[in-house]
């Protein structure tokens, strides 16, 4: 598979020629660079970017600041799409209580909320799909609905919280 050429690809090759990035490590090879970035730069940003988004606005509207953002589902969302709810309702990393996991600062109840809303929005767009909704529409109608359904969530988890 041949990476198509573009002007981000050919500032990489200018920065690793004269050496602006410091380091011709494995990770930094071209080849490496030309293949992944663009598969990364598709759903991964994509997912990421929509998560980033929905968890800096939680943030805001239940605590004034950035300090909640999930930064692990943030990264979850990246790895595994919108299969990776399992892991988002497992794990929490935020500023205000570091990692947290199933057991650990994070209890029952709320790892239950997480996985039902995840559940619930992963199961909403199959049936949808299923019914022969025009996939762009499903997109379109998810892509808020099933923030909605997390923001809830949230509030729910906030008052669910050990202290």
């Amino acid at each position: 598979m041949a990476a198509e050429n573009s002007e981000f690809l050919d500032g990489i090759r200018a920065m690793m020629k004269y050496g602006v990035t410091r380091s011709m490590a494995a990770t930094t090879s071209p080849m490496l660079v030309e293949t992944l970035i663009p598969i990364m730069a598709s759903k991964t940003g994509i997912y990421m970017t929509i998560e980033a988004t929905w968890q800096t606005g939680n943030s805001l509207l239940f605590s004034g600041n950035l300090s909640q953002m999930d930064l692990a589902d943030i990264g979850f969302a990246g790895l595994f799409g919108k299969s990776g709810y399992v892991a988002m309702a497992m794990f929490e990393y935020t500023q205000e209580d570091g990692f947290t996991r199933l057991g650990n600062r994070k209890n029952a109840a709320q790892f239950g909320t997480d996985l039902l809303i995840g559940g619930y929005n992963r199961w909403h767009v199959d049936k949808m799909s299923a019914a022969g909704v025009e996939k762009s529409v499903v997109d379109f109608f998810n892509s808020f609905n099933g923030n909605l359904r997390n923001t809830v969530g949230t509030g729910i988890k906030e008052g669910i919280k050990d202290e």
